[in-house]
């Protein structure tokens, strides 16, 4: 059964979009944009170590939650280079955002 399924699941893995794993962390040097739409939270920037932009998409728990991580990436985009503004995919796919100071 499974040599008849593994063309379909070839193809299923070529067209599903991409997760992040769980505990992956996400770390921009820069926010260049943020939208926060319903639940969902798109951030654009620099990612740590990188040199072009990217764009991580986080789906939150309710509204509330995408506006408190979308207050954090604004004092980020704010203020280039002071702050550290990253998001990790938490265990059961949720999603915590932080900001740091960065030591100059």
């Amino acid at each position: 059964m499974l040599k008849r399924l593994a063309p379909f699941l070839v193809i299923a893995a070529l067209v599903s979009p991409a997760h992040a794993a769980a505990g992956t962390t996400y770390t921009f040097a820069t926010v260049d944009s943020i939208k926060a739409y319903e639940k969902n939270l798109y951030v654009t920037g620099i990612l740590d170590g990188n040199s072009t932009p990217s764009t991580i998409t986080a789906t939150l728990t309710d509204s509330t939650a995408a506006e408190r991580c979308d207050r954090l990436a604004l004092i980020a985009m704010s203020k280039p280079g002071k702050y550290a503004f990253a998001m990790t995919n938490e265990w059961g796919g949720y999603w915590s955002c932080s900001l740091t100071a960065v030591v100059q």
